[in-house]
């Protein structure tokens, strides 16, 4: 019996062999990042569905609104982007006082609106096909219309702006993407509560081309 085991695995020593020269079975392990493919290189234009909200973190007193953003970028490598974006409200704007004995208001007659411009580094992953990780790093202006007794004044903030989000190739040049871009933080907003301090933000899900 001890014979017969030595024999087979003197065998399948000799079996590895292969001149003078030892053959090891090779295996391939995906690397975590992956080039995007090329077709989704250079220029794109997108739509998204988008909500938008301005609140007073003190007082709670809060103006959200839906609407769309439309985009244009062009990605020069796999890696970055830079991209111009603009959204507004479509609807009329949802006003919440934070006051139990104050009314809300959910048709305030106001415009929701932001542009700016951001470098968009990408991120891709090889367990996931056409899957990416993108941040979103610029500047902008968040812009609410008649704040106060409709007014007719507009308040804006500029500043530095970000985001995150995850994009998705469906097709061979179209993408789905959702994303979160932080438009303001920081004490009161424009001249109102400037005491107080502010924060506006946006959530988008859209549709990008490529061409």
């Amino acid at each position: 019996m001890k014979t017969q085991s030595l024999l087979l695995g003197l065998l399948s020593i000799t079996a590895l062999y292969a001149g003078d020269e030892i053959i090891i079975p090779k295996t391939e392990i995906a690397p975590l990042v992956k080039y995007e493919p090329s077709s989704l290189l250079g220029g794109y234009v997108g739509i998204a569905f988008s909500d938008s909200e301005l609140n007073n973190q003190v007082t709670n007193e809060s103006f959200t609104a839906k609407g769309l953003t439309l985009q244009a970028g062009y990605r020069y490598n796999p890696f970055l982007a830079i991209e111009a974006r603009y959204s507004s409200s479509v609807f009329n704007v949802s006003y919440a006082s934070g006051y139990i004995d104050k009314a809300d208001n959910d048709d305030f007659s106001s415009t929701f609106s932001n542009m700016g411009i951001y470098l968009k580094p990408y991120l891709s992953f090889s367990q996931v096909e056409d899957l990416s990780l993108y941040a979103l790093l610029g500047y902008g202006q968040v812009s609410v219309s008649n704040i106060i007794n409709n007014d007719d004044i507009d308040r804006k903030e500029t500043g530095f702006q970000w985001g995150l989000g995850l994009s998705y190739r469906i097709q061979e040049n179209i993408s789905v993407f959702a994303d979160y871009v932080s438009l303001y933080n920081g004490d009161g907003f424009d001249y109102l509560g400037t005491n107080n301090l502010h924060k506006a933000d946006m959530f988008n899900i859209g549709l990008n081309y490529n061409f």
